[in-house]
């Protein structure tokens, strides 16, 4: 098997055809075991593409950015969503077609007064670059900004997030097919009002990552899960090591790493930099799983399947956003570190992989 593979060599599976200088068969060969090779999941692939957000003057973006997931570099121009909007627009991929779904937006497209919500939904051919192309719209019952999005890659889920205005929120889902353009269609509910709440994506279950419960008007610290069912609703996964908002996600096919930065816990905004991890087949609470290389709020996470990111975010008060990419293999634990830099200081873009 691919395990003993590794322990043969005594380097990570991802590394053994770069070291060997030989193809998935010609190892499999030479070591007499079963090589299965590295296997991307349908959901994810080694584009990070990241989409709209927020600068430090509060004007929200409309830019997409591209960068090889893990690499240390910076991203470039990949185009232009249709309207600018930030707040974690719903964003997921089924490897060669990534979706950005809803948001807070402007009143006239790319100018305006702030609009808690818009229903504007980009496709992009993630292997190339170019504009985003209308989609369809999210589900008038949830068009909120800074739903969560979750995609399995043959569905993107968009869960809870934003009502008319800031203080108050959905428990409502609706789920888009990927490969078929068209509006959102109404799902499950997630048990509680949520928005600065975060997603996974996954093969087979995705997590909801705590968040601002707007009907109590309090942090929470519960994960909740749902198994692309599109009626069920959410159910208990287990707790977070403290009430977060503002959070962030990536995982692996096994894995799910959380950024919980505690948020606003009251009285003041916190920027903290714990990671916190479950193991996703199995409910319980999180444990610890290192740190990123700066606190910050409102970042935005994704991976390859092995490699997440967490980009982006506020780094202190009066909005201040920063442009820092932290990286780090998901298998094993530790601290994330830099890698480089999204090309503006932004806080909340949608993030996905692909290609």
């Amino acid at each position: 098997m691919a395990n003993a593979v590794e322990k043969l060599n005594t380097i990570e599976i991802g590394d053994i055809e770069k070291v060997n200088t030989l193809d998935d068969d010609a190892i499999e060969d030479i070591n007499t075991l079963e090589f299965a090779g590295v296997t991307i999941p349908a959901w994810a692939g080694t584009r990070a593409v990241y989409g709209g957000g927020t600068q430090s003057s509060n004007a929200d973006l409309n830019r997409i950015q591209y960068k090889t997931v893990g690499a240390s570099a910076n991203t470039v121009d990949f185009g232009d969503l249709q309207t600018n909007r930030s707040k974690n627009s719903s964003a997921g991929s089924n490897q060669t077609r990534g979706i950005f779904a809803g948001g807070l937006g402007l009143s006239s497209g790319t100018s305006g007064s702030l609009v808690y919500g818009v229903s504007d939904t980009d496709y992009i051919t993630i292997g190339s670059t170019g504009n985003g192309t209308d989609f369809g719209d999210l589900n008038f019952a949830s068009s909120y900004g800074q739903a969560a999005g979750a995609s399995n890659g043959t569905l993107l889920f968009a869960a809870g997030g934003y009502g008319a205005s800031i203080s108050g929120s959905t428990n409502a889902m609706e789920y888009f097919t990927i490969a078929s353009t068209g509006n959102g269609t109404d799902a499950g509910n997630i048990s509680v009002t949520l928005n600065g709440h975060a997603a996974t994506n996954g093969d087979t279950r995705y997590i909801i990552v705590a968040g601002y419960n707007s009907t109590t008007g309090e942090n929470i610290d519960v994960l909740e899960y749902n198994d692309f069912s599109t009626s069920a609703n959410c159910t208990d996964f287990g707790d977070t090591s403290v009430t977060s908002t503002y959070n962030a996600a990536a995982a692996t096919s096994i894995r799910a790493v959380f950024h919980i930065p505690v948020g606003y816990d009251g009285s003041a905004y916190v920027y903290g930099d714990s990671l916190e991890y479950v193991t996703v087949a199995s409910t319980g609470n999180t444990s610890d799983f290192g740190d990123l290389d700066t606190g910050r709020i409102n970042a935005v996470g994704l991976s390859d399947g092995t490699t997440g990111e967490y980009s982006g975010g506020n780094v202190s008060g009066g909005g201040s956003s920063t442009n820092i990419i932290d990286g780090r293999n998901l298998v094993s634990t530790g601290d994330a570190s830099d890698i480089g830099d999204l090309l503006e200081a932004n806080q909340d873009p949608g993030g996905l992989s692909g290609s």
